[in-house]
This record gives structure tokens, C-alpha cells and sequence, in this order.
């Protein structure tokens, strides 16, 4: 990627080339090279592919507004889960959120696996190997990952009924100009996600 950086003739701009559209996405200089040396260079790249209008991209902002706040919270043993953070994003007032990491342990586990419309319970010293989902004041849509002492890993839609045993470390990220809502969506027959713009 280093060798296709380009410094534009005052030193200002530089280029990557995105991999997935082969087209470049221009970048100030020092903000491209520190990005080509660090770890965030492809989720950079993922994100001015999925906003293809963010020309000038840098790592904190889109179009030279701030896009994203952060909040960490720890979750303790006996706590639900999902409703904590249903609470969580009611009393921070989060309209568009979403899991940006999370690592913990739980005894129990409800799940909805694809086409079935009931939940499946997994007991046991369970670790969470993965959450991911969006938030939002009308309600959530989370997938959770869970493995067993032996390594088995069990997944599929979280529900109410997810004990914590020790603790879940998580980290929300909460999108700015942006609110998440539900509606039904007859093609689905599921109150899926609508997407609108805030000022």
C-alpha cells in the first residue's frame, strides 16, 4: 500500500489505493502515512468505500465533522445482558449506537438461532467470543457468540436471558448526525432497521 501513496505537488495530499474499487481516496499526507504503518489502514479504506462521497477522510472525522463518540461501560455478574444495555442506550439517550468491542463471560445463554422464531438456552461457564449489533432508543439488534469449556461455540440472535458470570467489558459506539429506528418490512415480516439523517 506504501508504494502506492502518492504526495500531491505542495505536499498536502497523498493517495491509497482501495483494493475493493480500485479507485484512490485521497488523504492528507501525514494522516496517510500513519495509517499505512498502523493497523487502521483497512477500516479506513472499508469506510470511504462504504461513504464513497468522503473525499478527504482523516481518523477522527467524514467530511470534517465528527461522526462518532465512545462509551465504555462494565457489566457485573448476575446482570441481564441485553436488557443492560437496552438501559444503557434509553438513559444515554443513544439514537444510532452500535458494539464496537466486548469480551466477558456468562452462565446463561438464551439465543435464536436462523429460521426458528424461539430461543435456545445454553448453560455453563460460557465466554463471549463475540457481540455485534446496532442500538438504538426503539430497540436493538444484537448477535451474540458464546463458547463452552470445551471450545464449542454457540451463536446465533441475542435475547433476554443472557447472565453475566463475571463481567462484560464493552465499548459503544455512538454514530452522530444519524438515528436508528425500526419498522416492519413486509418482505421480511420483521421490524428491520431504517436509517435516517438528524441534524
Amino acid at each position: 500500500m506504501r508504494r502506492e501513496m502518492k504526495k500531491a505537488n505542495d505536499g498536502c495530499q497523498g493517495q491509497v489505493t482501495d483494493p475493493l474499487r480500485r479507485t484512490a481516496i485521497c488523504l492528507p499526507v501525514q494522516t496517510a502515512r500513519k495509517l499505512c504503518h498502523g493497523r487502521f489502514a483497512f477500516l479506513t479504506i472499508i469506510a470511504a468505500t462504504v461513504f464513497p462521497g468522503c473525499a478527504n477522510l482523516t481518523p477522527s472525522s467524514i467530511n470534517g465533522t465528527h461522526t462518532m463518540q465512545t462509551h465504555a461501560l462494565r457489566l457485573t455478574p448476575g446482570r441481564d445482558l441485553r436488557a443492560e444495555l437496552e438501559s444503557f442506550t434509553r438513559n444515554h439517550n443513544i439514537q444510532a449506537g452500535c458494539i464496537l468491542t466486548a469480551v466477558g463471560s456468562l452462565t446463561r445463554a438464551n439465543l435464536r438461532y436462523g429460521g426458528n422464531s424461539e430461543g435456545a438456552v445454553t448453560t455453563g461457564d460460557l465466554e463471549i467470543v463475540s457481540l455485534v449489533g446496532t442500538l438504538s432508543s426503539d430497540g436493538p439488534h444484537l448477535h451474540l457468540a458464546v463458547a463452552d469449556e470445551s471450545g464449542k461455540v454457540t451463536a446465533g440472535h441475542m435475547l433476554e436471558g443472557c447472565t453475566i458470570r463475571t463481567t462484560a467489558e464493552i465499548v459503544i459506539g455512538e454514530l452522530e448526525g444519524v438515528a436508528f429506528s425500526r419498522a416492519e418490512d413486509p418482505r421480511t415480516g420483521h421490524r428491520e432497521l431504517k436509517i435516517e439523517k438528524v441534524k
